[in-house]
Order: C-alpha cells, then sequence, then structure tokens
C-alpha cells in the first residue's frame, strides 16, 4: 500500500491528469485482464473434436460463460474506477488548466473505457493462436481439396448429380426447362433445340443478358414472360445424362480457403477419373477418402469392398445407390420433430424413388465442417473492424454523457436528457408529417427525412455556438452545447448520406465511384472525426463558459 500511495503522490505532483483519471492503475488492471481473456481463449480448445463444436471462434466466447465473466470484470473494474474518477474535479474547482487539457482528459477517458469492454480481442488472439499451434492449415488445406476431389463417389443425394449441377463439358453449365408430353405447361421453346426423354421434353439454355439489358433500358417495366431472353443450346448428346450420374457432379464438399482454380482442378480430376473409366484409379480415390474420415475423426463404416461397386458403373455412372448421412441404427423414426431434413428426405427417398440408399453404408461428416472454417480463420482472421466500429460508437456515446457531466452539472445533464427527448419526438413527428403529405401530394420517393435530420442538428449546431457568442443564459448554453455534442455525428452522417442519394440521382449505375464508394469505406471515420472535432471546440468553449459569473 505505501507503494502505490507513494506512486499516486508522485503522478499528483507531476502528472495530476493521470493520476485524476487513475489511467496508469486502469491501464495495469487492463493488461492482467486482457491476459486472463488471452489465456481463456489459448485453453478454449485442445483438440480437433473441440473446433467441430462451434461454427465460429466467437461462439466460443459469445456462446459460453466467458462472455459473462467478461460483462462482470468489466462491470466492476469500472464502477471502481468511477467511484476515485468522480471524486476530484479541477475543472469545476477552477484549478488552472491548458487550453486542451480536457480535450486530453476526454481522450484519456475513451481509452480507460475501451480498454476495459473490449476484452474479446484478447480472446480470440488467444483461441486463434492456439488452433494455428495445434494444426497446420497448409495440411489441412490440401486434405480440403482432397475431401473436394473424391467425394464425386461419396453419393448421398441425387440432387447433387442431377443434369442441372453439370458444369463440364462446355457449353455446360446451362439452365434447363422441361415438360410433361402427357401434360404439357408450356415450358420450353419447340421452334429451337430440345430433346425427349422418358416422356419428357428438355431445353437447355443461357439467360441473354444483354437482351434483358437492352430491353429495359427501351421498355419502362422491363421483360417478362416469352422465351426471347434464352440463348438455347443443343445437347442432345448428354440426353442419356438426364438420370442422376457422376457425370453431373460439381459440388464444393468443403469451401473454406478454396478458389475458383482450385474449384476448376477439382472438376478436371472428376473428368479425367471418369473418362479414363480405370477401375484401379477409382479404387485409389476411394482410399483416399477413406484415409481422410478416418485422420478427421468422421463416423463412417464405408469400405473399398462395398463401395467401389456403387460407383463403378462406366461409362454413364448411373448412381445405384445412396450413402447414408447417418447411421441407420441411430436414425430417428419419421414423425420425430428432432429429424433433420437430411434424415426425412433420405427416408422420402428410400421409398419414393428408384434410387434407394444402401442398408448399412454411412458416412456422418457431423460438424467437420466447423473444424475447417475455424482452422482456416484462424490462419485468415476476419476483420475486426465491424466489432471496433461497434465498441468505439458504444464508448463514444456513454464516455460523452460521463465527460458532459465532469465538465457541467447533474441539473444540466439532466435537463439535456429531457431536451435530446423532446426534440427526438418533434422530429419524429415532423417526419411522419411530411412522409404522409409527400404521400397525399404525389407517389414519389423523397430524402425529405435526411433533410429534416441535417437542418435540425445543424440548428442545433448553430444555435449552440450562438449561445456563446451571444452570451445567452448559462444554463440554457450549457444544454444547447450538450445537444450539439450529439448533433454533430448526426449531421455529419445524414449530410453525407443525402449527398451519396444526390450522386445516385445524378450518374445512375456508375454511382459508386468516387465519393460513394469511398464513404461506403470510410464513412465511420469520417463521422468520427468530425465528432471528435466537435468535442475538441466544446472543450475549449466549455472553459470560456465556466469563467462567466453565474446569471
Amino acid at each position: 500500500m505505501k507503494k502505490i500511495h507513494k506512486i499516486n503522490t508522485y503522478l499528483l505532483e507531476h502528472y495530476p491528469l493521470i493520476w485524476n483519471t487513475r489511467l496508469l492503475w486502469m491501464i495495469l488492471i487492463n493488461f492482467l485482464s486482457h491476459l486472463l481473456f488471452f489465456g481463456m481463449g489459448f485453453f478454449a480448445i485442445s483438440d480437433m473434436s473441440d473446433l467441430k463444436l462451434r461454427y465460429s471462434l466467437s461462439d466460443y466466447y459469445s456462446d459460453t460463460s466467458i462472455i459473462y465473466y467478461n460483462y462482470l470484470i468489466s462491470i466492476l473494474t469500472l464502477l471502481i474506477w468511477l467511484v476515485f474518477y468522480l471524486r476530484n474535479n479541477a475543472f469545476k474547482n477552477f484549478y488552472t488548466l491548458s487550453r486542451i487539457a480536457l480535450f486530453k482528459q476526454f481522450c484519456i477517458l475513451i481509452l480507460v473505457l475501451f480498454i476495459s469492454v473490449t476484452q474479446y480481442l484478447s480472446f480470440s488472439q488467444g483461441i486463434a493462436l492456439k488452433v494455428r499451434n495445434t494444426f497446420d492449415w497448409q495440411e489441412v488445406d490440401r486434405d480440403i481439396k482432397s475431401f473436394n476431389r473424391t467425394s464425386i463417389f461419396l453419393a448421398q443425394s441425387d440432387l447433387d448429380y442431377e443434369i442441372d449441377k453439370k458444369r463440364y463439358p462446355k457449353p455446360f453449365p446451362l439452365k434447363v426447362a422441361h415438360e410433361n408430353i402427357n401434360d404439357p405447361v408450356v415450358k420450353i421453346d419447340t421452334t429451337r433445340a430440345f430433346f425427349t426423354y422418358n416422356g419428357f421434353r428438355y431445353q437447355f439454355y443461357k439467360v441473354d443478358h444483354e437482351f434483358l439489358k437492352k430491353f429495359r433500358e427501351e421498355h419502362l417495366y422491363g421483360y417478362s414472360g416469352g422465351f426471347r431472353d434464352r440463348i438455347v443450346k443443343d445437347v442432345s448428346a448428354f440426353k442419356e445424362h438426364i438420370t442422376p450420374t457422376l457425370l453431373n457432379y460439381s459440388k464444393e464438399l468443403f469451401g473454406n480457403g478454396q478458389d475458383s482454380l482450385d474449384y476448376s482442378r477439382q472438376l478436371e480430376s472428376h473428368q479425367t477419373v471418369l473418362s479414363e473409366s480405370d477401375p484401379y484409379k477409382i479404387e485409389e480415390e476411394l482410399k483416399e477418402m477413406i484415409h481422410l474420415l478416418d485422420k478427421y475423426q468422421v463416423d463412417h463404416n464405408v469400405t473399398v469392398q462395398k463401395w467401389l461397386p456403387l460407383v463403378n458403373n462406366p461409362p454413364l455412372y448411373r448412381l445405384k445407390t445412396l450413402i447414408h448421412t447417418t447411421n441407420p441404427e441411430k436414425k430417428p423414426i419419421y414423425n420425430n420433430r428432432y429429424s433433420s431434413v437430411l434424415d426425412i428426405k433420405e427416408q422420402y427417398d428410400t421409398f419414393g424413388t428408384s434410387i434407394p440408399y444402401s442398408k448399412d453404408l454411412y458416412c456422418d461428416f457431423g460438424r467437420l465442417d466447423h473444424f475447417f472454417g475455424n482452422v482456416y480463420y484462424a490462419y485468415h482472421p476476419r476483420s475486426i473492424l465491424e466489432f471496433v466500429s461497434f465498441v468505439l460508437g458504444f464508448v463514444f456515446f456513454f464516455g460523452l454523457l460521463l465527460f458532459v457531466f465532469k465538465t457541467t452539472s447533474l441539473k444540466s445533464l439532466l435537463l439535456s436528457i429531457v431536451s435530446t427527448i423532446v426534440l427526438i419526438v418533434i422530429v419524429v413527428m415532423l417526419m411522419n408529417y411530411i412522409n404522409h403529405a409527400i404521400d397525399y401530394a404525389s407517389n414519389i420517393n423523397s430524402n425529405m427525412e435526411y433533410n429534416t435530420i441535417i437542418v435540425i442538428s445543424l440548428l442545433v449546431m448553430l444555435a449552440s455556438y450562438g449561445s456563446f457568442v451571444f452570451k445567452w443564459k448559462k444554463i440554457i448554453a450549457t444544454i444547447l452545447s450538450s445537444l450539439a455534442l450529439y448533433a454533430a455525428p448526426l449531421f455529419m452522417l445524414f449530410a453525407s448520406l443525402r449527398y451519396s442519394n444526390m450522386l445516385k440521382d445524378i450518374h445512375g449505375d456508375e454511382y459508386r465511384e468516387g465519393f460513394v464508394g469511398w464513404f461506403q469505406e470510410n464513412g465511420f471515420w469520417l463521422v468520427m472525426s468530425f465528432w471528435i472535432l466537435a468535442i475538441f471546440f466544446y472543450c475549449i468553449l466549455i472553459k470560456e463558459l465556466k469563467a462567466r459569473p453565474e446569471d
């Protein structure tokens, strides 16, 4: 305790602002707090099964009791800090302060609040470090590619093998329209290429986007009906691919970290293996898949001996039997409300289609996609900008309330809050009236809501500045200055949005270039910068107001 007292005495004599805000102790306490949450993150997972439990790494924080520990520690820390911070007030007691002393105090206030509520960042760094130390992304990435390559033979849903999923060779991929010959509904253009198969007419095509664009430019209400937007392709050579076949498969089983080049290589591998019709190569692919299933602890009972006859059906490789997605012995009954969609579909397909499910073979991936996603994002973390932006907005809002109380009085703060509520009610009433008037007069879209907020926030800021210049009553000037602090970011935000809408109206489809595109990327920081500038001027003007004699 003597050591703490000695440090506090030194800070009071040499750095009174740091002493008053308890900055040193808050940094030390929050350093230990962040270190604790870093450790919690590091020890949140230990093996592969742990990484399969949650959809994302952030869920290990938000879906567990750790988030409540964070709330408890943050609230307790800030409450104790507030007791000491509000105990002394050099500004209200007319101590000599530098011109920017209040602004420095506000910056320290924001820093203290920010580091006291962002333990999640340390937790996320801890768990990401543990994942990177436990699993090698290059190895996992190679295995994902192998899974995607060999998954063509793991036939678990006939929908993945229908011809509308076909991606090779050219001109595929194509859209398909079909109609029953005995009960025709106009779905195809019989004046262009089509073929008949098993009592149905089929027509394959691509959408003519150039035609649609030209039509929309020439016609106000756009294109609908007819077949003029189709570029029909003659694919009668592939008519036997209508029945589900391996030749149609193009699904990417796991997409984490995979790009278009990886997908192209996957399809090339599928095409090569099937075109060569070499049972030995197919057998090797099955062995590779089984090796991966065992490596990643996937629940299955597939073997090469039972599996190979199901898929080695050259040259068309039509599906004969599907493999269950769950263990048939553990499958819930059909009317169980906990049955998954896949379970219900399997039971329907078993009795309702020509492609039955195997009596015993199954492969249950469970939550393997969670594992791959968590490893990928440990090495390639998502941007924390959204989280930081939210926390900064939260910290500025409540920190500014505390700062206003620190520089004015409880009476002024309460009157400012009441004035804000009244102002909000007036704005809402004005907007409702304007919307009603516009709807009554015409049916056009309007930016009057933006204009209303812009005008009112601007008037509040001008009135606040005028109260200083023309020396209005202290209480009125104080209330207006408090309102202006919150009106400033609203003015910049809605003024920017209004300007963006104007550019959209002027430039049409090219509006994203220039200011609009820049604002979408940097708008938050523009608003925050304007807000900080307003706070800086408030800190200067509030000193002058405090120096005036009482009314």
